[in-house]
């Protein structure tokens, strides 16, 4: 064997060496490409992946408001689920602080608890949301569609529906306990 087959043999081995090392730092650390933590589930209809992503990173990553304006994403549905105590109810026109060009008909906000020291949220209706709102009475079971059935203190979960397509919300539907 020449000095060159032997120094070529050499570099063989210690790539070889480099490449075993890296992917068993990949296996070690990393873990495997497809674990069993990451397996579909079934649950009402509709099927999950367990990851995770957080989900508007993976909107943002999908690219999908580039897809909607070229007409392939048609409908991207996002719906928000929010609970707390209603701390004000303003049933008369009013200007969204966080929109300003956006003028309500009225609005609600929440706080986590009563006595929260953590800012209220606020939901801002305009004439179309409160035409579609539906509100739901746990205890009485009776539907409604008249904020003027909510009262501050009421513990609630409002349920917001937005398609991404459409630029719009869809639905409120608040749901007193």
């Amino acid at each position: 064997m020449t000095l060159s087959q032997k120094t070529l043999l050499g570099f063989f081995i210690v790539l070889i060496l480099v490449i075993i090392t890296e992917l068993g730092y990949l296996i070690y650390y990393k873990g495997p490409l497809y674990s069993s933590s990451s397996t579909i589930t079934s649950s009402s209809n509709t099927s999950s992946k367990y990851c995770n992503i957080d989900p508007v990173v993976f909107i943002t990553a999908q690219n999908t408001d580039a897809f909607i304006k070229k007409g392939i994403i048609t409908s991207a549905i996002v719906t928000n689920t929010y609970e707390g105590y209603i701390v004000k109810i303003n049933n008369s026109p009013s200007l969204n602080p966080d929109i300003p060009s956006i003028k309500s008909k009225a609005s609600i906000r929440l706080k986590k608890t009563i006595d929260s020291s953590l800012k209220d949220y606020g939901f801002f209706f305009d004439e179309n949301e409160l035409k579609h709102l539906v509100i739901k009475n746990n205890k009485t079971q009776e539907k409604t569609s008249n904020l003027r059935d909510l009262k501050v203190g009421d513990r609630v979960s409002v349920l917001e529906t937005f398609d991404l397509a459409k630029k719009n919300t869809i639905l409120y539907t608040i749901t007193i306990f």
